[in-house]
């Protein structure tokens, strides 16, 4: 009578995916769970592109590829890793390798997050296909990811003001604003829209909560400089 064998348990893909484990950490668990031979698959697909984001995140853009490939080797239908790829490949200026790889991603899923994003920042910024760009921002807000939400909301919005579609780009704002109260290029944003309505009461007022704001960054610290040009423009020009 032969016995059946026992099932092999699933391998542990926790230490490499915890993204609370510090870069080099996730890096050296991800290697070893590579290295063990016990990965096939989707397995291995999912494992190989965490380590290529891990790379990727340290600005190893180079390792970072290397990952991507073998990923989607390992797993061609895994579209996180088209999505990903896609990003290292802007590093590494082949917009053309981008695009392929974005809407590759797509493909595979079509409520792909960060392929979407991509897509409506590439059209938006590098194509001023603003058409095109409202297409993926609407697109990628449908995909139901919260956590995005304030992001996408204030793309979509810089895309409707660009547009001068005042009204949705101020919708836009507002729920940028209402998910992240202190987001300056929100906040900036939405007093540009206001001050180009012609309101003069309404923009100072809103160039007022731009201003009130601290900077997280140099992004902010410009917006700022500009904001409070703005304001002091709109206060002397009565």
């Amino acid at each position: 009578m032969l016995l059946a064998s026992p099932a092999l348990a699933a391998p542990d893909l926790k230490p490499c995916i915890d993204e609370t484990v510090e870069i080099p950490g996730r890096a050296a668990n991800c290697t070893a769970l590579i290295q063990s031979g016990a990965l096939s698959g989707r397995d291995l697909a999912m494992v190989l592109h965490e380590r290529g984001v891990v790379y990727f995140l340290a600005k190893r853009f180079d390792m970072a590829l290397t990952d991507f490939d073998a990923a989607a080797k390992a797993d061609p239908d895994f579209a996180d890793t088209y999505a990903d790829r896609a990003a290292a490949r802007v590093i590494k200026g082949d917009m053309n390798g981008c695009i392929a790889d974005l809407n590759r991603a797509v493909a595979l899923d079509p409520n792909n997050l960060v392929a979407l994003m991509q897509l409506g920042n590439y059209y938006h910024n590098e194509k001023h296909d603003l058409a095109t760009a409202l297409t993926h921002y609407d697109k990628a807000l449908g995909a139901g990811d919260e956590s995005a939400r304030a992001h996408l909301r204030l793309s979509r919005a810089d895309v409707y003001a660009e547009k001068k579609d005042f009204k949705s780009a101020l919708a836009d704002y507002d729920e940028a604003i209402n998910l992240a109260p202190k987001n300056v290029l929100a906040l900036c944003g939405r007093a540009g829209v206001v001050e180009q309505q012609g309101d003069r009461k309404a923009a100072i007022k809103a160039y007022d909560a731009c201003l009130d704001v601290k900077p997280t960054d140099d992004i902010d610290c410009d917006l700022q400089r500009h904001a409070r040009d703005a304001e002091v423009r709109l206060i002397t020009n009565r």
